[in-house]
């Protein structure tokens, strides 16, 4: 079952997003609505109230972000937030901060000065509008055919699809191309990543790749310029190549392969620690009695199976109805509906589908 968020986030600001489709709105959106700028404080200058947060004698409306970082910097989990109520948790953590000196970096957005993460000091990131500009430019080389972008205040994430990698057709009309996966953030968020993304044209959905296939991460040295760093990504990113005819043997492989129920739980475990039990059931469209009835039979042969004193003797996994294609399909269709963190999440289980 989803828990729902914690009840000391609910009376802060949610995340917003937009998906844009080129370059120049992408560039428009992220300067009029998600435009940040850096301050610095001291962690023990910070104060955490019902709705905002306050530093340096200032308060400041917050979002549900910053006061996620700002428990993980008081190294209280997730889980420990769902027991305590609000205002016990506001007095911990405001007790926790006063005794810290620490350095730390706050995100406030540009239009409503509103505090969008807090993060240690030391944070070097790739900017938003740099990465855009430098895969338009890229245009050039790859030809876009299919651009979505996606922004929010944690990120950005572009899904970029090409012709230059070729393409694979899984079975007669089902044409699947593919491209990269862009992911930034400059306000706490993950770095500069890409990884290769197959992309179904018949459903415009797709899977993010295993690092495996290549992948380009973003390096940092704080004694270059950002701008050095970038072009180094850039290079790297140039020189990769994807080995189109060995991912097509894979996903016609993924076709013809039934799943077990092994299989089963180990996909609907990944799904359900992403959006939730229910969910999960959902995105796999199985009811949730089938759903028990799988998992509670395969507990109980793999007891069986503990006792037995040989290999031989053990009961084998057992084939149901789905091919893994199928599966692969069920979770990037619906992938599309969550936002962006979820989303990326769903798609590179996808990709763990593919292996």
């Amino acid at each position: 079952m989803k828990r729902g968020i914690p009840e000391i986030f609910v009376p802060f600001l949610p995340d917003t997003e937009t998906t844009v489709y080129t370059f120049e709105d992408a560039m428009s959106e992220m300067e009029e609505s998600y435009s940040f700028k850096e301050v610095g404080a001291y962690l023990n200058n910070i104060t955490l109230g019902e709705k905002t947060i306050s530093f340096n004698g200032k308060e400041y409306p917050a979002y549900r972000w910053a006061i996620e970082s700002l428990c993980k910097i008081c190294k209280l989990s997730m889980a420990t937030t769902y027991g305590l109520s609000p205002s016990y948790l506001i007095n911990l953590i405001n007790n926790i901060v006063r005794t810290e000196q620490k350095r730390v970096c706050i995100y406030l957005d540009k239009t409503e000065g509103r505090v969008v993460n807090i993060v240690k000091a030391g944070y070097y990131r790739a900017n938003n509008l740099d990465v855009i500009a430098m895969f338009s430019e890229l245009d050039s080389k790859y030809t876009w055919n299919h651009k979505e972008i996606r922004i929010c205040e944690r990120g950005i994430e572009l899904s970029l699809v090409t012709d230059i990698f070729g393409q694979i057709e899984p079975s007669i009309g089902d044409i699947t191309k593919t491209g990269f996966s862009v992911i930034n953030s400059e306000t706490g968020g993950r770095p500069l990543k890409a990884s290769f993304f197959i992309f179904r044209l018949q459903c415009k959905n797709g899977a993010v790749l295993q690092d495996k296939w290549g992948e380009v991460r973003w390096t940092y040295d704080k004694r270059m310029p950002t701008q050095t760093s970038l072009n180094a990504f850039r290079r790297k990113l140039d020189n990769m190549q994807l080995p189109t005819k060995l991912l097509e043997k894979k996903i016609d492989s993924l076709v013809g392969d039934t799943i077990t129920d092994l299989d089963f739980r180990k996909i609907w475990r990944k799904l359900s620690r992403i959006v939730g039990q229910d969910e999960a059931d959902t995105i796999l469209e199985m009811e949730r009695d089938e759903r028990r009835r799988i998992l509670k039979a395969l507990k109980e042969r793999e007891i069986k199976n503990r006792k037995c004193l040989y290999q031989e003797q053990m009961a084998e996994p057992i084939p149901l109805d789905n091919s893994f294609y199928e599966i692969l399909q069920l979770v990037t269709a619906k992938a599309k509906k969550y936002p962006i963190l979820m989303k990326r999440q769903l798609e590179k289980v996808g990709g763990g589908i593919i292996g």
